[in-house]
């Protein structure tokens, strides 16, 4: 087996925890531990008892959805009666070296859950296989409770979801899916997590937000609602109304001296583009299958890449809403990508509540034509393409060559 780089797996590792920042020899943490699925996060986990007795195919069974605690020897992480918060991460999480922690960027209500459960919900269809990748959960019991709260009813049920952020964990972090992904004609696997923060949360700038830093790659999602707003609203030209996100902003504060992490793999993702489906370049865009830039994922299709990044590029610019395209000057590999979550709008609905009939009625938002996503996984493919996933060669993607003009230097 080998790791994300390509060389073989080494007994003994460094990992840098997502959540605290500490970083700690992965096979020095011994102690193994089970989730239980309870509301009560200090209850969550407890040491995982196996019987010496256990022949090795149970064990290694028992241990395949197992946890690791971190060792957070800072101890920074405390609750506001002073004790300290343990956090823990899958045993499979370092297993295979160094994992991709992607993080999703963006305001309250920006669309982030809805592009990250269309994404889930893809790579659950298959639809990572375009890449030549293999997709398997790093903890089974926690992709099902994922796709459970928020695929299923979304895809199967046309319901949106209720807030954005999905909550935390006591730590301020909490990962919400992940997979082992694998190339087997690179013979590459590696673990790939996914963070999906509220915005309220990212504005914040506390020993509870500096998860954002370890980070290996961003998504920053636009909303072009608030990015754009209606642009037959009269506001125009210098009366424009002053318009930012402000967990763009905190995070690309966080990263301002980091010299380091501005090579970090960044995709700028233009989130609801169904509601401007009926215009240029939005249109065109839409219209092509996605991930259609990857059919050769080893050669991927430079010119078609860049050709969106300029359009989505020139797209934000033309409507003023330049705040937006910050990450594309401060980090020296990105790409953009115009997406839609879900194809349609949600509407209000009444509707009993569920389970009792006899209740008040209550609101609820559902996409009465189903969900159809569009190109949601392109801007993930960018990433995996910057990461190393798809290959050498495909490293080339999101950077300097042919990117979009600013109108000045980098």
């Amino acid at each position: 087996m080998t790791t994300d780089s390509g060389g073989f797996r080494s007994s003994r590792h460094t990992v840098r925890c997502p959540i605290c920042l500490d970083e700690f020899v992965w096979e020095d943490e011994r102690q193994l531990y089970e989730r239980i699925d309870t509301p009560v996060a200090a209850e969550r986990y407890r040491l995982l008892e196996i019987p010496a007795t256990t022949s090795a195919i149970k064990r290694r069974d028992r241990e395949l959805d197992a946890w690791k605690r971190c060792p957070d020897s800072d101890g920074e992480l405390t609750a506001p009666d002073g004790s300290r918060i343990d956090h823990y991460l899958p045993e499979a999480y370092a297993k295979y070296g160094r994992p991709l922690v992607i993080g999703f960027v963006g305001f309250a209500e920006s669309g982030k859950s809805h592009l990250l459960a269309s994404m889930v919900g893809e790579i659950e269809y298959g639809r990572l296989e375009t890449l030549g990748l293999d997709a398997d959960p790093v903890d089974a019991g926690v992709h099902q409770n994922y796709l459970s709260e928020f695929v299923d009813p979304l895809f199967n049920d046309g319901e949106a979801i209720q807030r954005d952020g999905i909550g935390t964990s006591e730590s301020g972090a909490e990962f919400k899916d992940a997979f082992l992904l694998s190339n087997p004609d690179l013979g590459v696997t590696r673990a790939v997590t996914f963070f999906d923060i509220s915005g309220e949360i990212l504005a914040e700038r506390s020993p509870y937000t500096q998860f954002i830093l370890a980070m290996d790659a961003l998504i920053f999602v636009v909303d072009p609602d608030v990015a754009i707003k209606d642009q037959a609203g009269g506001s125009s030209g210098w009366n424009r109304p002053l318009r930012r996100d402000n967990a763009f902003a905190t995070v690309l504060h966080r990263f301002r001296d980091q010299e380091a992490a501005r090579e970090k793999p960044v995709a700028i993702a233009i989130t609801k583009c169904d509601r401007w489906r009926f215009e240029q370049p939005v249109s065109s865009w839409l219209r092509r299958d996605g991930l259609s830039p990857y059919r050769l994922a080893r050669q991927p299709d430079l010119a078609a890449i860049w050709a969106e990044s300029a359009d989505a590029f020139a797209f934000l610019h033309q409507n003023h809403a330049q705040a937006w395209l910050r990450p594309y000057s401060l980090f020296s590999k990105a790409t953009l990508h115009f997406v839609s979550a879900t194809g349609s709008e949600a509407v209000e609905l009444i509707s009993p509540r569920k389970g009792d009939p006899n209740a008040p009625a209550v609101g609820v938002r559902k996409f009465a034509r189903g969900v159809r996503p569009k190109r949601v996984l392109d801007p993930l493919a960018a990433i995996l393409a910057m990461s190393g996933m798809l290959g050498d060669e495909a490293r080339t993607v999101g950077g300097d060559s042919g990117r979009p003009e600013e109108g000045g230097d980098r």
